[in-house]
């Protein structure tokens, strides 16, 4: 009933019906599973972030407290860190997908601008994750991605 009051149904049918050329195929699940796994990121890493506390003294020992200690917490860190790896997995394939099958043509502009918008998102969220347990991983991947901006044109920063 509500559907019919804002229309949403329509919009979702014009943006998104729409026949796909030469039938379905194996490779078209590569995007959906891209967008599953990081769905579920987004999930697990709002619960984590409840425990987590974000600064260099405490977020070595905030990780360890949530995987010892917190109800579930080693599932559930569990489930975000195979999911970052699977995340990074699926990316590869979805976008060869997306170019040999000629997604981005025709009317799926719409789809393939929300897919270059996950594959932003998967790829800070990529950084940023490997980032928060400070580490000795989190420390040589923050100096390799400092390095790496500080080559690439996007070096906004002092010298």
């Amino acid at each position: 009933m509500a559907q019919r009051r804002t229309g949403l149904d329509d919009l979702l049918r014009n943006a998104l019906d729409e026949p796909i050329p030469g039938g379905a195929r194996f490779a078209y699940i590569f995007g959906s599973g891209l967008l599953f796994i990081f769905i579920s990121q987004v999930i697990t890493g709002v619960f984590l972030a409840l425990y987590y506390v974000p600064s260099a003294d405490h977020a070595h020992t905030t990780v360890a407290y949530i995987t010892k200690a917190v109800t579930a917490g080693a599932f559930l860190r569990g489930l975000h860190v195979y999911g970052a790896q699977r995340d990074g997995r699926r990316l590869v394939p979805a976008s060869v997908a997306t170019f040999i099958y000629g997604s981005y043509k025709g009317r799926r502009e719409l789809l393939w601008l929300s897919g270059c918008a996950l594959f932003g998102m998967v790829l800070a969220m990529a950084f940023t994750g490997c980032l928060l347990p400070w580490d000795q991983r989190a420390y040589f991947a923050t100096a390799v991605g400092d390095e790496r901006r500080q080559r690439s044109s996007l070096d906004w920063g002092e010298h």
